[in-house]
């Protein structure tokens, strides 16, 4: 009377990898060891592969947020300012202190009187 049929369905490789990267710790972790990575690459010029591979992470995190609900609108905001606050003081401390330096023309390294080649004054 009534004929059932099975069938399987076959998840693509990108499918499983949205799957186990969507789990909330997962893309969490991706999103932190990947912004990790990218300050290693930041402090580093020289190594390439760090910045490269925390991209990737951020990338693949913000990927796996947006598989989460979460809106990449309320994501990108917080990584702008979380990344952007700590350099614009970097930026305003290190500035403030040059133009201080400059103003009462101080030695920004003191000068070494026994060797004058290494001793220098910023004007």
């Amino acid at each position: 009377m009534f004929k059932f049929s099975l069938s399987f369905f076959v998840i693509a490789g990108r499918e499983e990898l949205r799957r186990w990267i969507s789990q909330p710790d997962i893309a969490f972790l991706l999103i932190a060891f990947g912004t990790l990575a990218l300050l290693v690459g930041f402090i580093r010029p020289g190594w390439v592969a760090p910045a490269v591979v925390g991209a990737f992470m951020v990338t693949l995190g913000t990927w796996a947020f947006t598989a989460l609900r979460a809106s990449p609108a309320a994501i990108h905001p917080a990584i702008v300012i979380g990344a952007g606050l700590p350099v614009l003081a970097t930026v305003a401390f290190f500035l403030f202190f040059a133009r201080r330096a400059r103003r009462n023309k101080t030695d920004l390294v003191p000068q070494n009187e026994t060797n004058p080649a290494r001793s220098f004054q910023v004007r």
